[in-house]
């Protein structure tokens, strides 16, 4: 699969918090004991012209602005299982 077919079908499809949801609840097993864990990013596209999401922001790594993408990481973990999911938001 390709880079640009991906772009597309995130494009172009809607993927609602309800629907990803629906199609992940059964993988995960909820814990008492289970943590969420946040991490925001920014992806360094200072040389690119044409991306859309890229815009200018903070970037801790350069300790300045910069042109990229800004990500958001969350990560459910579940430590009896040791298994855990993942999301982004951007």
């Amino acid at each position: 699969m390709s880079h640009d077919a991906i772009n597309r079908y995130l494009r172009d499809d809607r993927l609602t918090p309800r629907l990803i949801w629906e199609n992940v609840r059964s993988q995960i097993q909820a814990s008492a004991h289970g943590y969420v864990v946040f991490d925001d990013t920014v992806l360094d596209k200072n040389f690119s012209h044409k991306i859309e999401l890229a815009r200018r922001q903070y970037g801790g790594n350069a300790h300045g602005l910069i042109k990229g993408i800004g990500l958001l990481n969350c990560v459910y973990v579940n430590p009896e299982t040791g298994r855990y999911a993942c999301g982004y938001l951007r």
